[in-house]
């Protein structure tokens, strides 16, 4: 999990550049930082609700 809850927080992109073992760039709310609820967790637990409870893809 790492910073991406602080990324995700103060709204700021992510980048590595060449120097790194493999460059990488995101935007600010890219959709690479949210984290899906499985679908198992879903289909065992009826306090859930697939249209509410799940990230925005």
């Amino acid at each position: 999990m790492g910073r991406v809850p602080d990324l995700r927080r103060l709204n700021l992109g992510y980048m590595r550049d060449e120097r790194q073992p493999a460059p990488v760039s995101q935007p600010a709310n890219s959709p690479e930082f949210f984290y899906l609820i499985p679908m198992s967790e879903f289909d065992s637990n009826e306090a859930l609700d697939l249209a509410t409870d799940q990230n925005p893809s």
